[in-house]
């Protein structure tokens, strides 16, 4: 009994050098790649909106690469005085909106400017967790 599924899949054409960029999107596992690939001087984006498990949230988090989404105070929400995003994960939530705000800038800009790189490795898990149709980052 085979408990797995296999499939057959041809060689790329393109090949992945030291000078490509690629993008890690998903759970601490994309990182954990993407910390490997970084550790060999690899131009990378590891997950700017922090870990993310489901496919809305990887998908969300293609859309603000894709469509250069900048975010803005009012993208964000406030709940019991915290203030948080369902596009970034809970390490990105603080009491102050202004320091949600960088972090969120800063998951963008800490790696350079590479969005738009040529190998994207996404990878999530599908979790319960849905809120007014919006997926939840993490």
């Amino acid at each position: 009994m085979e408990l797995r599924t296999t499939f057959d899949i041809a060689a790329s054409l393109h090949k992945i050098t030291y000078n490509d960029p690629v993008i890690f999107i998903g759970s601490c596992f994309a990182t954990g790649i993407g910390k490997q690939f970084e550790a060999g001087h690899m131009p990378v984006l590891i997950n700017p909106s922090g870990t993310v498990y489901n496919p809305v949230s990887v998908c969300n988090t293609l859309d603000t690469i894709t469509d250069g989404k900048k975010y803005q105070k009012v993208t964000f929400i406030i709940y019991e005085g915290t203030w948080l995003s369902f596009n970034h994960y809970t390490d990105f939530s603080s009491e102050d909106p202004e320091s949600v705000l960088d972090r969120s800038i800063q998951g963008w800009k800490r790696q350079g400017n590479i969005y738009r790189g040529h190998f994207p490795f996404c990878n999530f898990w599908a979790l319960p967790g849905f809120t007014g149709g919006k997926g939840l980052a993490g």
